[in-house]
């Protein structure tokens, strides 16, 4: 993970973490809400279907959060002490959904990662290293947070 990558996801995370990420890729961001309180997102159970889903392959050299999917081996990571509570839970993978759900959202992300597939076959994509320590979901979220929100 280079400095630049670092500085961008500082960058990301100072603009995002108390936000809804499915909101804020909406351009809808008024009140700072957790993803099960969020009203713009209708089918909680699909999405939480989904969310489950975003498993690390075996053997992968990746070291993320669980619930916010950061990589834990940056400074940018909080502790946290309570099991499900990180507190940047709402943040990438909400936003994440929010892009692959929106068809114009998801076309503008398909152009800069040709390679990202649609719903509901990402998942396998999004967990794979992008080649500098973060996994493709969250170099995806930052690229979005710059260009388009």
């Amino acid at each position: 993970m280079s400095l630049s990558d670092e500085n961008n996801l500082a960058h990301f995370l100072h603009r995002y973490r108390h936000h809804c990420g499915y909101c804020a890729a909406q351009g809808e961001d008024h009140e700072p809400h957790e993803i099960t309180k969020c009203s713009r997102l209708f089918n909680k159970p699909i999405f939480f279907q989904w969310k489950r889903g975003l498993i690390y392959p075996h053997g992968t050299s990746l070291r993320a959060c669980w619930f916010c999917h950061i990589p834990t081996t940056t400074s940018l990571h909080p502790q946290f002490s309570v099991v499900g509570m990180c507190p940047l839970k709402d943040v990438v993978v909400p936003m994440m959904y929010a892009i692959l759900t929106n068809d114009v959202l998801r076309e503008r992300a398909q152009a800069r990662f040709p390679q990202m597939p649609s719903l509901p076959n990402a998942t396998n994509w999004l967990v794979q290293d992008s080649g500098n320590g973060f996994s493709n979901m969250v170099m995806a979220c930052m690229w979005f947070g710059d260009n388009f929100s």
